[in-house]
């Protein structure tokens, strides 16, 4: 039904005593309208819709309490929220998604304060999850015990190797002293064999005029370099070098040091010394390895100079460079 007082508004003239009495009703009644809509959310049993509320006194209550009866809402209980998959932290309400992800960024004593919840994830089913890991690990425990029987042989594999190496050590600095050194000592003692020893690790040379004099034959001497010579062939080959190298790339006091280890069987000494006489003939430029390599050589090895690279052809390798040539143990100048 429409309010008059609408009607009487549009029919008055604006600013005249009917206009203005129009607009005072008007707003009276919206007003008592709106009034009527708060009591209603706040159910306090007053309908408000005219210009004076008035009670609403239920049918079954009795003058002794009809001022305080509430009916069923008697105990101030909300109805549960049947609504599945909300979840209200503090004042706010959301999904279980969406509440999972604020979860993780909150304490959670926080959480439990806000929401009455334990703190555990509102997304996954715990059980679920837990058999899902239980799977999982089963199925991968065949890869798991491969993986170890190949560790376990791995690490089977690595010791027998760790033996092997200790044992060719071994036997690469257990050998005997030559024939002379021998004869020398059981004539003359170990103090004239020593003596003599550092003699030619000092100088590199042998006496043979001093040896003639106690009765060393020449073909004695030979047979004790070359005695010594394949001693420390063998215990540079593991590195790549060679006593060529040791003889042409050290330094007079590097050479003297290199002796002294051949000589006391000290294999890590004579190999690091051979691995930087090695080094520093593979870095040796055209010039200088012409100088170094025969005619023959050269020839056999077709050694050339393309670009910044010196490239040699090898039988069975093929064609590389002088620098991996060398430090790969590729050529020999034994």
């Amino acid at each position: 039904m429409t309010n008059p007082h609408y009607i009487d508004l549009a029919r008055a003239e604006e600013g005249s005593p009917e206009h203005l009495e129009a607009v005072r009703q008007i707003q009276a009644h919206e007003r008592a309208a709106a009034k009527a809509q708060e009591n209603v959310l706040k159910g306090d049993g007053r309908s408000g819709h005219a210009y004076m509320s008035y009670d609403i006194v239920p049918a079954d209550a009795v003058p002794s309490n009809v001022d305080t009866y509430r009916g069923p809402m008697a105990q101030g209980e909300a109805s549960p929220d049947l609504r599945e998959g909300m979840v209200r932290i503090g004042d706010m309400e959301t999904n279980r998604e969406v509440a999972e992800a604020m979860r993780r960024t909150m304490h959670p004593t926080e959480w439990t304060a806000l929401t009455g919840l334990p703190y555990t994830s509102l997304t996954q089913n715990q059980g679920i999850v837990q058999d899902k890991a239980t799977e999982l690990k089963a199925k991968l425990q065949p890869v798991q015990d491969q993986l170890e029987q190949v560790n376990a042989a791995d690490e089977l594999a690595k010791a027998e190797d760790d033996a092997e190496r200790v044992k060719q050590e071994q036997e690469l600095q257990s050998y005997e002293a030559s024939l002379l050194e021998k004869t020398l000592e059981m004539h003359y003692g170990p103090d004239m064999t020593g003596k003599l020893q550092r003699s030619v690790v000092e100088s590199g040379e042998v006496d043979f005029d001093s040896l003639s004099k106690l009765g060393v034959q020449p073909d004695m001497v030979e047979e004790t370099v070359k005695h010594y010579t394949e001693a420390a062939e063998r215990m540079l080959e593991p590195v790549g070098s060679c006593t060529a190298y040791a003889e042409n790339f050290l330094s007079e006091a590097e050479g003297r040091t290199m002796r002294q280890a051949i000589v006391s069987r000290d294999l890590a000494k004579v190999q690091e010394l051979g691995m930087r006489a090695r080094d520093r003939a593979a870095a040796m430029d055209m010039k200088q390895i012409t100088d170094f390599l025969t005619t023959e050589e050269r020839m056999k090895l077709r050694v050339r100079q393309q670009g910044f690279l010196i490239m040699v052809d090898l039988p069975q390798v093929g064609t590389t460079s002088w620098a991996n040539a060398v430090t790969q143990g590729l050529i020999s100048f034994k």
